[in-house]
């Protein structure tokens, strides 16, 4: 990294060598990806935000559980889309309430909802 510190220290797309490190780790994995393919953020909001601005629309459902990451909710607001939560309890998901709510309100994008052994 020292090569890097005369730079701004700014860089749109990240640096190529961490780029180049997540497309291995993938490729090793079994999903071949470039580094191209990836896009290392400065953050979960930022990629949220970034998710949200290419993948959804004023107006789409998001499914958001309940409770959830305050930041998170705000900028589903921000982006101007419906909220449609399903609640976490201790015991964690219900994930035939998940999967209830999918068929019934069919939102666009299930941001921070994670099914373990469904993704």
């Amino acid at each position: 990294m020292p090569r890097h510190t005369a730079a701004p220290g700014y860089h749109p797309y990240d640096l190529s060598d961490p780029r180049a490190s997540v497309a291995d780790r993938f490729t090793r994995r079994g999903l071949p990806t470039l580094p191209d393919q990836i896009l290392n953020t400065s953050g979960a909001q930022q990629a949220l935000a970034l998710v949200l601005a290419l993948l959804g629309r004023p107006g789409d459902r998001a499914m958001a559980e309940n409770p959830s990451y305050p930041h998170g909710l705000d900028a589903l607001r921000r982006a101007r889309m419906r909220t449609v939560p399903v609640p976490v309890t201790d015991a964690g998901w219900d994930t035939g309430l998940i999967e209830s709510t999918l068929r019934q309100t069919t939102p666009r994008l299930a941001p921070g909802c994670a099914v373990p052994g469904r993704w």
